[in-house]
């Protein structure tokens, strides 16, 4: 009897939160800013592989538009810390799940409007993503590209169950569909972890970017786990460059079921840690190379990896 009357209780503790998580778009909200870190590696002053350009663009909501009779939220960007070089990016609105951008870069033409998320997807399902875009020269076309449904679930955010999609980069053929690498993780609400202006696309525009932080009301809801701060400018305040290269390590298998195995070829690993993509430590050992990952959920992972001298290594890893 007890162990009905928990279930049940669970069961409405979970349909009360999700009822919570819907109360909000899934992207489009008012009081909400992402910080997305934008890097370039070139070589030093020494020669040597390093960060050599570092920015960081604030992006948030301000003000309505209305166009053919669909109201647009005003996507703004700061590029500075303090908050005084603004430029207006472009216009958001969302219908049915889906969250359409125009792109204020191009002449805006509000019917050639962008589909940035779609958090209708199932598992196994194909996004097709559309877009417009330009050539060196300046001429503006239409881009097309296809994504994987790799895994959906529910993730929990700041007491909220929100909903997550891990996809991968797929190529449709005429009678086939070739499914790539995994590309990237979105969240209901937080959007992409490479950047909530930047779904699927890591390195798209020559830079390398990666969300940092995203705000709801001042509230600080989700922080990359690979970084200390929320606003960078210069490549020596980065705390995440690696000192050993992540090459030097053999992490497998990835995806991973049951036990993870990580391989250094001079056996020097000295502690592990596991962080979920919302930077919260989960596991952590010393003196061992494989892990028990069995009772993790769906999704992405950041191993934190320490040799003997205290040098670190970050290994992305997927949970089966």
């Amino acid at each position: 009897m007890k162990n009905k009357i928990f279930f049940i209780v669970s069961w409405l503790f979970v349909f009360i939160v999700c009822i919570k998580a819907q109360e909000t778009n899934m992207i489009v909200n008012e009081g909400v800013s992402w910080a997305t870190l934008f890097y370039v590696w070139g070589a030093d002053d020494n020669g040597n592989t390093a960060i050599v350009n570092v920015s960081t663009a604030y992006h948030f909501f301000e003000g309505d538009t209305v166009a053919d009779n669909k109201t647009y939220r005003k996507l703004y960007q700061y590029t500075d810390k303090q908050h005084t070089n603004r430029s207006l990016l472009g216009f958001m609105r969302e219908e049915n799940k889906k969250t359409y951008f125009v792109d204020n870069k191009f002449t805006p033409n509000f019917s050639l409007e962008n589909i940035l998320y779609d958090f209708s997807l199932t598992q196994d399902s194909i996004f097709k993503q559309i877009k417009q875009n330009s050539d060196y020269h300046g001429n503006i076309y239409r881009d097309t590209a296809y994504f994987y449904v790799q895994s959906c679930d529910l993730v929990l955010v700041s007491d909220n169950l929100k909903k997550r999609l891990i996809l991968a980069d797929c190529h449709i053929t005429p009678s086939d569909t070739i499914i790539g690498e995994t590309i990237d993780t979105i969240i209901e609400n937080v959007g992409s972890l490479h950047g909530f202006l930047y779904p699927y696309c890591y390195n798209c525009t020559g830079a390398f970017q990666e969300l940092l932080c995203y705000h709801h009301n001042n509230e600080l809801i989700y922080k990359n786990p690979s970084y200390s701060e929320c606003y960078y400018d210069k490549p020596e305040d980065i705390t995440f460059t690696p000192t050993v290269a992540v090459s030097n390590y053999r992490v497998f298998p990835n995806p991973v079921d049951n036990v993870l195995t990580i391989y250094s070829p001079d056996n020097v690993i000295s502690q592990i840690e596991i962080f979920d993509i919302l930077g919260r430590k989960i596991h952590s050992q010393k003196g061992k190379n494989t892990i028990n990952v069995s009772t993790l959920s769906k999704g992405l992972y950041l191993l934190k990896l320490y040799n003997i001298n205290e040098q670190v290594s970050f290994v992305k890893i997927i949970k089966n």
